[in-house]
């Protein structure tokens, strides 16, 4: 959940999920200063903006589900859904590309 070397996290956090890892960073004898930049990064939206946008994908997926209808985005949300599916199919080559456009059509719904 957590990249213990740069401190970010490497998914999307709630309020118990974030609890949860910095007890276990306490446990694991982790420095104050370390979780302290974890903390800070957990604010930074520039910071979440690294998690890996499949990731973020995957992980959101369910929220963007429920707001397609209600908000009226259903053609939007499919952009992103061709581009996840372009990913298992395209050669190395173009995987970057598609990885990239997934990026940028998150950006627009997450901020």
């Amino acid at each position: 959940m957590v990249d213990l070397k740069e401190m970010l996290p490497k998914c999307f956090l709630n309020m118990e999920q974030t609890l949860g890892v910095v007890e276990l960073m306490l446990r694991a004898k982790i420095e104050r200063s370390s979780i302290e930049t974890f903390l800070r990064n957990l604010g930074d939206k520039n910071a979440l903006l690294k998690v890996n946008p499949i990731v973020k994908y995957l992980d959101l997926y369910d929220k963007l589900k429920y707001y397609e209808v209600r908000l009226v985005l259903i053609e939007e949300l499919k952009n992103l859904e061709d581009y996840f599916q372009m990913l298992s199919i395209v050669d190395d080559s173009e995987y970057s590309f598609w990885k990239s456009c997934l990026e940028e059509e998150l950006k627009n719904y997450i901020w």
